[in-house]
C-alpha cells in the first residue's frame, strides 16, 4: 500500500471519527444548555449550544480541508501524537 492510499484511509477515518465525535459534543453541549437554562433561567441556552455546535463544525470543516491538502503532513502529526501519548501512557504504569 503506497503512502498516499495509507494517509487517505487514515483521512477518511478521521473523517468518520471526527462525525462521530462532533455528534456527541453536540449532544453534550445540548444536554449542558438544558441545565444551565434550568439553572440559570436562561431562554437561549439551546441557541448557546447551537453556536457551539455551528463553531465546532466549522473548525472540523477547516481540519478535514488541510487534512485533504497534506495528507502526509497529517499521518505525520497523527504519528507524532500516537507515539507522544503511548510514551506518556507507558511511563504512567511505571510508576
Amino acid at each position: 500500500m503506497s503512502i498516499t492510499e495509507t494517509a487517505r484511509e487514515t483521512a477518511e477515518h478521521a473523517d468518520r471519527n471526527g462525525r462521530d465525535l462532533i455528534g456527541k459534543a453536540t449532544k453534550s453541549a445540548r444536554k449542558i444548555a438544558d441545565k444551565v437554562g434550568e439553572r440559570f433561567g436562561v431562554a437561549d441556552a439551546r441557541e448557546l449550544a447551537h453556536e457551539v455546535d455551528a463553531r465546532t463544525r466549522k473548525y472540523y470543516a477547516q481540519l478535514k480541508t488541510q487534512v485533504q491538502a497534506r495528507p502526509g503532513v497529517a499521518v505525520g502529526v497523527a504519528a507524532g501524537a500516537g507515539l507522544l501519548i503511548g510514551l506518556l501512557m507507558a511511563s504512567r504504569r511505571r510508576i
